[in-house]
């Protein structure tokens, strides 16, 4: 049942309830998960509540280890500036 999914859909939870900390999203464009990922869905939903996000798609990137390590970098610090 694709109903039981909603409550772990992070376009859903966004449109529902929002968020208003900093987002970054990384999704690499050779990703084959990336059609059921659907980031332009979450897109739209912080777009609908008024927030901003960082969607990024890495070129030739997939859903592997490699892509990752190579951005896990970028994460920490943008986080880690938020919570100073």
């Amino acid at each position: 049942d694709k109903g039981l999914w909603a409550p772990h859909d992070a376009s859903q939870l966004m449109a529902e309830y929002g968020f208003d900390g900093p987002i970054l999203i990384d999704n690499g464009s050779e990703d084959p998960f990336l059609e059921k990922l659907r980031p332009e869905a979450f897109a739209e939903a912080v777009a609908a509540r008024g927030h901003s996000a960082q969607l990024r798609l890495q070129p030739g990137y997939d859903h592997s280890y490699f892509f990752i390590s190579t951005f896990m970098q970028e994460h920490i610090a943008f986080h880690a500036d938020y919570l100073r």
